[in-house]
């Protein structure tokens, strides 16, 4: 498969609309991409509620451009996720994107019930991959590549870990004993089992230097876009210089933990940035009484709803 990549450096709505039909033509259109699908869910990253100034989410104009390419092609659109804390809704409204997107027509929703899926892991039993994706034809993923504290860095392949319905995420975390390896693996799980028909990542204004959610805005001024989660995370590395071999995800792949195929760029040329700051690694697992504090938040919020 390719990876397109452009230079963008603007949340235009129009200038993003223009930028992602013209990567869907370098690979192929969208009839081939969907494959007759009527039906398309779109995954951005909403980790966390706040203004889209913070650069943590996937920018709203990102997702609002996609929504109105789809629509202007004659698909279902919707937009879902599962929030470590708070609802779909509600982050998207703190961007400034659920009204324009419920004007559209597009629906909003939180992923809330799930269906098991096969652990590759004793420790990760009962996962349970979000059951509304089963209502959708397609699915598009829509990261944010941005720096990770827990993982090191997160676009394509970490976004679809939103789709464990609910609030399992967390409790994901902790099953984990703090073995990242392992918790990587599981995440490779969940990106095969839902395998999205496409990827397009914002990596306009990227996040550096902490993350996922407590790190400073970094203009990469970059679009991916590709079929394929793992090519387009290896594209992401090449960006900001750091060895695949040298993260967590693929130091657990093989064959790309000893030999790194060098994925097809279209679009624009592809140029190492400077200055992109990674983060010491922490733990990956969540303190029990922020668990329980986001699990009583969203208690709280589903009785006032």
């Amino acid at each position: 498969m390719s990876v397109v990549h452009f230079k963008q450096s603007s949340y235009e709505i129009e200038s993003l609309k223009t930028r992602v039909q013209e990567g869907i033509i370098l690979l192929g259109g969208w009839e081939k991409i969907l494959n007759e699908k009527s039906s398309i869910l779109l995954k951005p990253n909403l980790v966390s509620s706040g203004p889209a100034s913070q650069m943590h989410t996937t920018h709203p104009h990102i997702i609002i451009a996609v929504a109105q390419l789809l629509l202007d092609h004659g698909y279902k659109v919707g937009v879902a996720d599962s929030p470590g804390t708070g609802s779909a809704e509600h982050h998207l409204n703190q961007i400034g994107a659920l009204d324009p997107l419920q004007n559209l027509g597009v629906d909003c929703f939180s992923f809330t019930s799930g269906r098991l899926i096969k652990s590759v892991d004793p420790r990760y039993k009962g996962l349970n991959m979000a059951k509304e994706l089963d209502q959708w034809e397609g699915l598009i993923n829509l990261p944010k590549l941005k720096s990770h504290q827990q993982t090191l860095f997160t676009g394509a392949t970490k976004n679809l870990f939103g789709c464990l319905a609910g609030k399992r995420k967390a409790w994901a975390h902790m099953q984990s004993k703090d073995e990242l390896p392992s918790f990587m693996k599981m995440i490779l799980t969940f990106a095969n089992e839902i395998h999205p028909d496409l990827h397009i990542a914002d990596g306009v204004v990227a996040l550096h230097d902490g993350g996922p959610i407590h790190g400073k805005p970094f203009e990469l001024g970059s679009l991916l876009l590709s079929q394929d989660f793992l090519e387009l995370d290896l594209t992401f590395c090449k960006l900001i210089g750091l060895d695949p071999k040298d993260t967590p995800l693929f130091k657990v792949i093989e064959p790309y933990a000893t030999a790194i195929p060098d994925p097809k760029i279209l679009g624009d040329e592809l140029k190492k940035v400077t200055g992109f700051i990674l983060p010491e690694l922490t733990s990956i697992r969540f303190n029990p009484l922020q668990m329980l504090r986001s699990l009583l938040k969203a208690l709280v919020a589903k009785v006032l709803k």
